[in-house]
């Protein structure tokens, strides 16, 4: 008869996991009170992601995996992991008791390759088949929506359960990074508001759904979510909290922590073993300076020591930290003229002194 052995590991047991948690839970926070700073209605949860839930279905009494090779972290087996053993009736009882708790645990399921066609149907989104031969070819044997079942060999295991858990951990953050690239755009036509309607309705909760048999999705069927939902006809003040005029303005004098933010996450997500298809999208950036270019500026830019671009945005550093307001615009100008007289056309950039900075946007010159 088969049975599950159910494995609860910390998150030490998976560094690169543990570490994500961190960061997806200080730019959730960030950025949630960034959004909302503009006016824009955003709820979504936001938790600190905590220990791991390893499913193992074993057939008859034989053991599919050894527990002490699925961290990919040496860590003391005999006080940080706690297994049992559950019969398929005895699991399909189990049931998060909050939403919260349910959050908090990522729960993955290992099975046999070939027990392929037997999978119960109460098995969850994220499933690793392990087979004996390593397999090229297929990396993601299926995805439908949010269901993924990757393909594993032993030795590769920890590394996989370690990338999926990354994986786990960065869905939280995927919503808000979409948001705060759409609001990077120009914010006050009807494309904006229907993409940030987009973005507001895409937030799925995974532990009220209902979990379905990946096998028989055909591959496509999404997955019963609930998350908010807003038609074509909602009115902008449905996921508003403000005028539209005073959304469009809270958003353009928030445009450059928007920008860096945003910027930051994408650098996050480009530190991550995730494939790019997985990945948001970035903003379009078009680095427009070599090593010459910077010189000349530099030579012509008297009050200005460096250039570069960060998180996306040009800078200029100045050798003062007290410039006046006529130091301040002199150096501006120059800038914009030696800009010009390159032919490089800016459209955002920021001048830094200190710690403080003034940003300059929309043609520059």
């Amino acid at each position: 008869m088969h049975r599950i052995l159910q494995h609860t590991l910390p998150p030490e047991a998976y560094p690169r996991y543990k570490h994500t948690c961190q960061n997806v839970h200080r730019l959730n926070r960030k950025s949630h009170k960034l959004i909302t700073k503009c006016g824009v209605r955003n709820d979504t949860n936001f938790l600190e992601l905590g220990d791991v839930v390893i499913n193992v279905i074993c057939k008859d009494q034989s053991d599919l995996i050894d527990v002490k090779t699925l961290p990919y972290k040496t860590i003391d087996l005999s006080s940080n992991i706690q297994s049992k053993i559950l019969s398929f009736d005895d699991f399909t009882e189990l049931k998060c008791s909050t939403l919260r708790e349910g959050l908090k645990i990522p729960t993955i399921f290992l099975a046999d390759y070939e027990t392929l066609g037997a999978i119960p149907s109460f098995f969850g989104r994220l499933i690793i088949l392990v087979t004996e031969t390593e397999n090229n070819d297929i990396e993601h044997l299926l995805k439908a929506n949010d269901v993924h079942i990757w393909i594993s060999t032993k030795e590769r295991l920890p590394q996989n359960i370690c990338n999926m858990l990354e994986m786990y951990a960065l869905r939280h953050i995927r919503e808000r990074t979409d948001m705060l690239l759409t609001m990077t755009g120009e914010c006050n036509e009807q494309p904006y508001y229907r993409a940030l309607k987009e973005c507001l309705g895409g937030q799925a909760n995974e532990i009220n759904s209902h979990l379905i048999n990946p096998l028989t999705s055909g591959g496509d069927t999404p997955s019963a979510q609930p998350h908010r939902q807003y038609s074509s006809e909602s009115a902008v003040e449905e996921y508003l909290t403000v005028s539209k005029e005073e959304h469009v303005r809270l958003v353009e004098e928030n445009k450059q922590s928007i920008r860096d933010l945003h910027c930051e996450i994408i650098a996050m997500y480009g530190r991550s073993n995730l494939p790019d298809n997985e990945k948001p999208k970035p903003r379009d950036i078009d680095p427009k300076f070599n090593e010459c270019i910077a010189g000349a500026i530099l030579h012509d830019v008297s009050g200005v020591k460096g250039l570069g671009y960060r998180f996306g945005t040009l800078n200029f550093f100045t050798y003062s930290n007290n410039l006046n307001n006529d130091d301040e615009q002199r150096i501006v100008s120059d800038i914009n003229e030696s800009l010009k007289g390159l032919n490089i056309k800016v459209d955002n950039y920021v001048l830094r002194f200190g710690t403080k900075y003034v940003n300059f946007s929309s043609n520059c010159w």
